[in-house]
């Protein structure tokens, strides 16, 4: 989700990324999506595991870290494991993922979504730890604790406000119109901002947006339970992987779920 300290001038960087923590004292996993798959992880690990439930409190994490200390196996993990406010934190963002679950329960699309996208946070909070980083790690905790919060459970409408760890929709629907504000961010250096606005048309469940200054690329969102997928198209005669209205590599391509705001 957006926070206003990602507004800052993009610092460009280089393109290699450090390799994503393994996830401890993981929960049962989630049955497979079917034909409905996840948001594509853009910060996940390359051959992670699909069966492990990313960041599940366990009992004992009512105070300090999600996961077992004595097996913590990198940088962040035992920076977590050795700094009393640090574990709080991360214990934090263990049960706020729980109670997240649990407002879905029974949505099975918008359940394998936030599985997701707690796997797209968990890869890129390493970078929080980088020399140089936008955030620290006690921000990137608290502020994950505070989104997944915001995620309020089932939705039946395409009005209101849509997020995952990248960015946010704001949608307002009128009749077969909408008025559609969005803005997506890389959540630790702020490597490329997306920000676009402007109405759609809309046919039942399904919204276009192609405002003029899009440069002939058009956004589709889809609501499928309680959940929102956008897809991007491109002009025919356009880079496919630049879109005018992000910096390079930036996109707002995804599955995003009901949030409150």
């Amino acid at each position: 989700m957006i926070n206003a300290r990602f507004l800052a001038p993009l610092v460009f960087l280089a393109a290699c990324s450090p390799a994503a923590a393994p996830v401890q004292d993981q929960d049962e996993a989630l049955p497979a999506a079917g034909a409905e798959t996840p948001l594509a992880t853009l910060f996940a690990t390359p051959g992670a595991p699909s069966e492990a439930e990313p960041n599940a409190a366990p009992p004992q994490a009512a105070s300090g870290p999600s996961f077992d200390c004595a097996k913590a196996s990198n940088e962040v993990e035992r920076a977590i494991c050795g700094d009393g406010g640090l574990g709080r934190l991360d214990g934090e963002v263990a049960r706020a993922y729980r109670d997240a679950r649990a407002r879905f329960q029974g949505e099975r699309e918008a359940q394998a979504a936030l599985q997701a996208d707690q796997r797209n946070w968990l890869s890129g909070r390493d970078w929080s730890m980088f020399p140089g980083a936008g955030v620290g790690l006690d921000s990137y905790l608290s502020e994950r604790a505070a989104d997944l919060s915001a995620y309020t459970g089932p939705r039946a409408s395409l009005s209101g406000r849509w997020s995952n760890v990248l960015g946010t929709f704001d949608i307002a629907v009128r009749d077969n119109r909408a008025t559609i504000s969005a803005s997506a961010v890389e959540p630790t250096r702020s490597t490329w901002i997306c920000q676009i606005e402007g109405e759609a048309t809309r046919s039942g469940e399904t919204l276009t947006l192609a405002p003029p200054d899009a440069e002939g690329w058009t956004i589709i969102l889809t609501r499928q339970g309680s959940t929102l997928r956008v897809t991007e198209t491109p002009h025919a005669s356009g880079e496919p992987s630049i879109r005018p209205y992000c910096g390079n590599n930036g996109r707002f391509e995804g599955i995003y779920l009901p949030t409150a705001g």
